[in-house]
């Protein structure tokens, strides 16, 4: 038998699958808006704004920086949840080991090691951030419309 056209079958199949599992989202599933996404469905309950005159943390310091804006921040969950919502220079699927790596890394620390939510409002972009117990960052990505 003549296995020489049954290998590029076999490698576009492959591609296929990996390409469709690596898209959450298919083109025709409409996105959800802010208010629907996982995060205020699921994370986040019992949202207040914060202060931003007068709120100091840690956090702050961290995220006040030439490659970041913070334009809002949330408390939730009794005030043990912030959710910032930021203008990112980045993308943050991008390239992460010069920029995001040490920034989740700074922001653990900052933030005691709890989890919190970054809204990336040019992107149109949520990331959930967790740690695992050796420190390394969890980060689920879930996109939104405008």
């Amino acid at each position: 038998m003549n296995y020489k056209h049954v290998a590029p079958l076999l490698w576009s199949s492959l591609l296929l699958v990996s390409l469709s599992t690596a898209l959450p989202v298919q083109a025709n599933d409409p996105l959800p808006k802010l208010e629907q996404t996982r995060l205020f469905t699921q994370i986040a309950h019992n949202c207040q704004d914060v202060d931003m005159q007068n709120w100091q943390h840690p956090t702050r310091k961290v995220l006040t920086n030439p490659s970041s804006e913070i334009l809002q921040i949330k408390l939730c969950n009794d005030k043990s949840y912030p959710v910032f919502f930021l203008r990112l220079k980045y993308d943050p699927r991008g390239q992460t080991s010069n920029y995001y790596k040490p920034l989740y890394k700074k922001m653990r620390k900052a933030n005691g090691n709890h989890p919190y939510t970054i809204v990336s409002v040019e992107d149109n972009l949520i990331m959930n951030i967790s740690y695992r117990s050796m420190g390394m960052a969890d980060v689920d990505y879930q996109r939104y419309q405008p």
